[in-house]
């Protein structure tokens, strides 16, 4: 584990000395420094430690966390003091429910960071060396003072057993490489007016391969190892695809068919026809489902139940709860739906509904879902889109989609 702290300094060594640098390359963005003297916020690490036992499930060490978030917090003051900035520290439990609400967004965003960064190739919307924004949420992380940025640390390891050790060891003879751990920090520098990520430094670590890159969200493409094995766990579970659409006419299934006229990034499970996920910045930040043509007994999971099931002789009722049960399949929580109103779908008599939801860990989403009924085959175009920040952003790009559908 000492190996791992050091890592850990050495992540966030390299992006302060690095954002506080004084001769930028000559092809990079000048970047607003904070002078010598200004705050610095160091938001309180986030830590998760855990044991890979025998059989490779994993065992929360919580008291073990609790140790290494007060030594890397340690070590972020003294470094900020010793570059002659000032710490203030910013407990994420004692921060406001805004500020929460942009650390979870840092969060999702970290995950998509990593898909374009580690994708082979990267999906179509999510270049390799893109800006990363919070937004202007992130002054909230100030907590009234007028510091210029922010520090934000995660950082999570898996370590193993002793007796994972003998059984990778017996693996290993047998010609099976069995995992062995893995640890990753990294920190991030936030710009506290713009929301800007003004630099982000990653490392990532195994006792099978030991990797380090720089990501510059606003400088020169990212020095990155490509061979990795770290993706989102969404594409890793989902079976993503990665059919990007081109900018066109897309069909989705026997029935639906949008104009798309920007690059989206295709995140559907691999067979499925009646239902797409689009996404602009990563389905962590934003989903379109594209849903065409559901027959009776089908719907938007692969096995769905009871109201999640499309009906030959639905009411407006029995529709509205299944958007309600479907958007909680999807992975979501606390659903609700408002302003429940008449609206075409591509001139068939439909519905349109707001929907306002929320992540497991209470990331909040905002969204909409126009939807139809033809010939009992269901239609429906879902967006759910991250509250703060990215649904102002990109809504104008889902709303030409919903406006171009046809039903055949």
């Amino acid at each position: 584990m000492r190996s791992w702290f050091a890592m850990l300094a050495l992540a966030f060594t390299t992006a302060f000395t690095r954002a506080c640098a004084s001769t930028p390359s000559p092809d990079a963005v000048v970047r607003r420094l904070p002078p010598p003297g200004a705050a610095i916020v160091i938001v309180e690490p986030d830590v998760k430690l855990a044991l890979l036992a025998v059989n490779a499930r994993k065992t929360a060490k919580p008291d073990w966390s609790a140790t290494a978030r007060d030594h890397i917090a340690l070590h972020a003051r003294t470094k900020v003091a010793g570059r002659k900035r000032q710490a203030l520290a910013l407990s994420r439990s004692g921060a406001s429910a805004k500020a929460r609400q942009v650390l979870l967004l840092h969060d999702a965003l970290r995950a998509s960071v990593r898909t374009a960064e580690t994708g082979d190739p990267a999906p179509a919307a999510m270049r390799h060396d893109r800006e990363w924004r919070l937004g202007v949420g992130a002054r909230s992380l100030a907590a009234g003072g007028a510091a210029p940025q922010a520090l934000i640390i995660t950082c999570d390891g898996d370590f193993t057993s002793a007796l994972r050790a003998v059984f990778v060891v017996g693996a290993a003879a047998a010609g099976v490489l069995a995992p062995t751990g893995l640890t990753r920090a990294s920190a991030s520098p936030l710009d506290l007016d713009s929301g800007d990520i003004v630099l982000k430094n990653s490392i990532v670590a195994s006792p099978e391969a030991r990797r380090r890159w720089l990501a510059h969200c606003r400088t020169a493409p990212s020095v990155i190892a490509r061979r990795t094995f770290l993706f989102t766990a969404f594409a890793a579970a989902a079976g993503a695809s990665m059919r990007d659409p081109a900018p066109g006419v897309y069909r989705v299934g026997d029935d639906s068919i949008v104009q798309i006229d920007h690059v989206w990034s295709d995140f559907t499970r691999s067979g499925a026809r009646k239902l797409r996920l689009l996404s602009q910045n990563g389905p962590t930040l934003d989903r379109l489902y594209l849903v065409g043509g559901l027959k009776p007994g089908e719907g938007l999971t692969n096995r769905p139940r009871g109201a999640g099931v499309v009906k030959s002789d639905s009411t407006a009722e029995d529709l509205h709860a299944f958007i309600v049960v479907s958007v909680d399949a999807l992975g979501f929580t606390t659903s609700v739906l408002s302003n429940h109103r008449p609206a075409p779908l591509a001139a068939a008599d439909g519905w349109r509904v707001d929907i306002a939801t929320a992540t497991s860990d209470g990331l909040a989403l905002s969204g909409a879902e126009p939807y139809a009924q033809k010939a009992d085959r269901l239609s429906a175009i879902l967006c759910l889109v991250k509250t703060e920040q990215y649904f102002a952003d990109g809504w104008h790009l889902v709303e030409a989609i919903m406006a171009s559908a046809t039903l055949d």
